[in-house]
């Protein structure tokens, strides 16, 4: 699913707790922004997570939050780990986050496989303890998700495939038909020595170098369909 989400703005942690959340329904409950912003902190404080940067942006209306933490550095050279997350008040998709990277070399941020925390209909559901067990799964998938991009990085991509691709992204709605260009030249002349092999990781970083010019929430849309793309989700 891609949501066409351009119009987010970005805003900052208390201006969450002014947000309204509609009133509750015999089979929906909605959770307020803030409210999954706490217990996703309460769970990665346990867990030793030390968030060192945090963003928050919300749809027009306020009705769909979109959020991503980067993690203190913890050795690897090339990233950080990040993990983005989702909450809407319209029954448009359930509390759910995804595990990710943020590469060093050109900020740009590569997201796999994402965790479904809360169904957008069901009520009664204690959220804190759903979002703790939802944290305990962290370590294996950010396991996953760096044995993917070595995968991306091992494997080559001729010039042709990689326009194909781009493409094919394009077809999906995971990106703009205007973008195509743009992301074939910089995967021709990356601005990164880093990115010079041509390879399906240099494409990769191809196209989340043009997303870093999308809105918040767009940028997320993207990442997600280039995680089902280039098989970094389970």
């Amino acid at each position: 699913m891609y949501l066409d989400l351009s119009s987010s703005r970005i805003v900052t942690r208390e201006q969450l707790g002014s947000i309204p959340t509609p009133p509750p329904t015999d089979t929906w409950q909605p959770v307020p922004h803030k409210e999954v912003v706490d217990a996703l902190d309460a769970a990665l404080a346990i867990r030793g997570y030390t968030v060192v940067h945090e963003e928050f942006a919300v749809n027009k209306g306020g009705k769909r939050l979109y959020g991503m933490y980067t993690f203190a550095p913890d050795g690897h050279p090339d990233w950080v780990k990040c993990l983005g997350f989702q909450n809407s008040h319209d029954k448009s998709m359930a509390v759910r986050t995804a595990v990710g990277v943020r590469v060093l070399v050109s900020d740009t941020t590569c997201i796999g496989g994402e965790m479904v925390i809360r169904r957008k209909h069901t009520s009664g559901l204690e959220l804190y303890e759903h979002v703790k067990e939802a944290m305990g799964q962290l370590v294996p998938r950010f396991e996953q998700l760096e044995s993917n991009i070595q995968r991306l990085q091992e494997t080559q991509m001729s010039p042709m495939l990689a326009k194909a691709l781009v493409v094919g992204m394009a077809q999906k709605g995971c990106i703009a038909s205007a973008d195509i260009v743009p992301i074939v030249n910089e995967y021709e002349k990356p601005q990164y020595p880093a990115f010079a092999p041509r390879t399906e990781w240099s494409l990769y970083n191809s196209i989340t170098e043009v997303a870093k010019k999308f809105q918040p929430q767009k940028a997320y849309s993207c990442y997600r369909g280039l995680a089902e793309i280039f098989q970094l989700a389970e």
